[in-house]
C-alpha cells in the first residue's frame, strides 16, 4: 500500500501483478493509481489502465489480489473529468456500476439500529410516524447492496427501484 499511495502522490505509473479471481489468471498490468477505496469486505485501488485499455474508464483493483506492485519512472497526467470523490459517491461501498435512485425502508424492529449506519455518503433519513425507517440516496452497485440487504434479512424492503429481485 505504501508503495501504491507514493506512486499516487507522485503522479507515477505503476506495473502490477495480479490475480484475476473470475477468471483464476494472473496478469501485468501498467496503471495510473488515482487512489483506494475501502469496503466493507475488500479493499481497493482504483486506476486506469495506462495503455488506453477501456478508454478513460477506471477500475476496482482488489489490493488482496495485487501481488506484486513497482512504481514506474514514468509520470502520467490524471484523467481531467475524474474526482475520486465523486466516483465513490456514485458507488456503493466499493462496488461501481450506472447509479440508480434507491429507497429503503426498514421496519421499527431495527430502525434505531439502521438509523446509527452510514449506508452511503449521501444519504438522507427520514424517522416515520410509524416508528420505520426510510433510506433514501442515488449510487450503483446492487451486488453490494444486495449483500447489505441480506445481513437486515425481513426487516428491510426495497422500495426504489421497484424492479428489484432478492
Amino acid at each position: 500500500i505504501s508503495v501504491i499511495r507514493q506512486a499516487i502522490l507522485e503522479c507515477h505509473q505503476i506495473k502490477i501483478t495480479y490475480f484475476n479471481k473470475k477468471t483464476s489468471k494472473t496478469s501485468t498490468n501498467i496503471l495510473d493509481p488515482y487512489g483506494f477505496l475501502y469496503g466493507e469486505r475488500n479493499h481497493y485501488l482504483v486506476a486506469h489502465h495506462s495503455d488506453g485499455y477501456f478508454g478513460d474508464d477506471v477500475h476496482n483493483f482488489i489490493l488482496s489480489n495485487i501481488k506484486t506492485v513497482e512504481i514506474l519512472d514514468i509520470p502520467f497526467v490524471p484523467v481531467e473529468r475524474f474526482d475520486l470523490k465523486k466516483y465513490a459517491e456514485l458507488s456503493f461501498g466499493a462496488y461501481h456500476e450506472e447509479p440508480f435512485e434507491v429507497e429503503w425502508l426498514f421496519d421499527k424492529e431495527v430502525a434505531d439500529e439502521a438509523s446509527k449506519y452510514i449506508f452511503h455518503p449521501t444519504q438522507t433519513m427520514t424517522n416515520n410516524p410509524d416508528g420505520t425507517l426510510t433510506v433514501k440516496f442515488r449510487a450503483g452497485g446492487k451486488r453490494e447492496m444486495d449483500w447489505h440487504l441480506y445481513t437486515w434479512g425481513e426487516h428491510v424492503k426495497v422500495i426504489k427501484p421497484t424492479d428489484w429481485r432478492k
